[in-house]
């Protein structure tokens, strides 16, 4: 009786790990083994947020809920962007000196407890941005 039960259960967790695996846009984000890892690199670590993947025109940060924005604004203060405004989902940086320049980053929760960030393209210029470990 219990392998009756056991084979098809097994069978049904190993096709949603392959789902899981093969489209991971299920998920709800492009790269969620790399979320993964980038979240427990923020609670069992130090920093206050990481940057968990990148793409050619975007970078992905992570961060705890709990502290909103403002490693998000520390890390681009530190790079020479000032926080301009919030419009709903997004912030809106200047580069500093420079007002014609701007950059919108958006943030979305991913769960109760983090926030993932996509920061644009233009953050990723040389030496414009914290790297990857």
């Amino acid at each position: 009786m219990k392998k009756k039960i056991l084979i098809p259960v097994l069978w049904l967790l190993g096709a949603a790990l392959l789902l899981w695996v093969v489209f991971p846009g299920l998920t709800g984000d492009s790269y969620p083994l790399r979320l993964g890892v980038g979240i427990m690199r923020v609670t069992l670590g130090d920093e206050a947020i990481v940057t968990y993947a990148r793409d050619l025109s975007t970078a992905y940060m992570v961060s705890p809920f709990s502290s909103g924005a403002a490693p998000l604004k520390a890390v681009l203060l530190a790079k020479g962007w000032r926080f301009t405004e919030q419009m709903g989902a997004g912030y809106l940086f200047e580069r500093e000196g420079r007002p014609d320049e701007t950059l919108m980053v958006t943030g979305r929760q991913f769960t109760r407890h983090f926030r993932v960030w996509q920061v644009p393209g233009i953050f990723l210029k040389q030496g414009d941005g914290p790297e990857l470990h």
